[in-house]
């Protein structure tokens, strides 16, 4: 419970930090397209000195991590283990905001492949010093909850270094901080940092709605939520290479190519998430089965899957236009969307039909179907009007 309700702080915090990095790719993506190679390169390191900069406040809150954890939890019994595993991951920020940063640097200039292998190392590395630092190996002893953290911040830093290492010798060696550099990534990431933000914080106050009904209710959400995340993360990831590309036209001011690129990013998405949508409509029951043997929650949760199952090609929608009109640079947009769809109708349409209308977990998930409707019907518009026309970061040069 205690890493539980850490994890979501930090994912609360820091997720306008990590979104605001984001920045980095659609810089390097264009930058390529516009035939500036050097800026492309230069990106990464630019994203590092403001990650860094960024981190310093993070790390300075470390030594009020209890604190923070009780004025959000209250005075639970979990609040002590919480504060430990918050300040030891506090400490891992500048850490994580490295490897952020080269990552996104490499997927803007379309190697996808370095960032995953290094990511994978790094939970790999996660996973054993979690095995030996949690319950002990020999002479190190257990150290529970703070052995998870110190695991984590250890595989971050081991991959940061190592990524960041990479960079240097084959990528592009270290640039120092540009303040023009560092604004436009700024004012492209921010943006998409504050609607991680306020996304993040939607879907804490839905959890938050759901929890207020029962327990079987929340369990049945938070499964749900696992399954359906087998198609949203690949949908997800079609999503980012479809920034990365329409990016790269955009910035070679070659629009005939990125309306080709959104097409076939949305194609193979919506082949995926159809794919496991059916999936969800035709084994709900064992697949929440895998996860929980309450009846309570197995029925809510196979009510919840088919809903699921019916949203998976809006979703698909969604996130590809999303991704897209990021990669065109149309941040703003995004980010007015994103805001207005979670704020104006998931939450409020959650709490009116999950709680008030006492229709519980299927209600929220009702409004979930709703939200994304809306949105996928805005952004699809958005691209399909070529409202992101003309937003190229740089001048093509020839």
């Amino acid at each position: 419970a205690g890493v539980a309700i850490a994890t979501t702080l930090l994912f609360l915090a820091g997720s306008i930090s990590f979104g605001t990095l984001h920045g980095v790719k659609v810089v390097a993506a264009q930058a390529i397209g516009a035939r500036k190679p050097q800026v492309a390169r230069a990106a990464a390191w630019q994203g590092l000195w403001f990650g860094l900069a960024v981190a310093s406040v993070y790390v300075a809150l470390a030594p009020a991590a209890e604190s923070i954890v009780r004025v959000a939890a209250g005075d639970a019994a979990f609040v002590g283990p919480a504060g430990v595993y918050m300040a030891i991951r506090l400490l891992a920020v500048p850490a994580w905001l490295a490897l952020t940063a080269f990552s996104e640097g490499l997927q803007g200039l379309g190697d996808t492949q370095t960032p995953m292998r290094f990511n994978l190392a790094a939970n790999g590395l996660n996973i054993v010093l979690d095995v030996v630092l949690v319950f002990g190996l020999g002479p190190i002893p257990a150290l529970g909850v703070a052995g998870a953290a110190w695991a984590t911040l250890i595989a971050f830093t081991v991959a940061a270094a190592l990524l960041g290492w990479r960079y240097h010798r084959e990528v592009q060696r270290i640039q120092r901080p540009s303040r023009r550099a560092m604004a436009d990534i700024v004012r492209v990431g921010a943006p998409i940092g504050v609607r991680w933000l306020l996304d993040v914080a939607g879907w804490a106050v839905l959890t938050a709605l759901v929890a207020r009904i029962g327990e079987a209710e929340l369990a049945a959400n938070q499964v749900a939520i696992r399954i359906v995340s087998v198609s949203f993360l690949p949908g997800h990831g079609i999503a980012e290479a479809a920034c990365v590309i329409v990016g790269q036209h955009v910035g070679a001011r070659d629009e005939v190519a990125a309306r080709r690129a959104f097409l076939a990013a949305l194609l193979l998405a919506a082949i995926v998430m159809t794919g496991m949508g059916v999936v969800f409509w035709l084994w709900p029951a064992p697949m929440m089965g895998l996860f929980s043997s309450d009846p309570a929650v197995i029925a809510t949760g196979v009510v919840l899957l088919t809903y699921a199952a019916f949203f998976q090609v809006l979703d698909a929608v969604a996130m590809t236009a999303m991704g897209a009109l990021n990669g065109a640079g149309d941040v703003r947009f995004v980010m007015f969307a994103s805001i207005a769809s979670t704020w104006m109708i998931l939450v409020p349409l959650g709490w009116l039909l999950g709680v008030q209308l006492g229709m519980g977990a299927p209600g929220v998930w009702l409004a979930i179907c709703a939200e994304i409707a809306v949105r996928a019907a805005v952004t699809g518009t958005r691209w399909a009007r070529g409202g992101w026309s003309g937003r190229a970061i740089f001048e093509r040069e020839v």
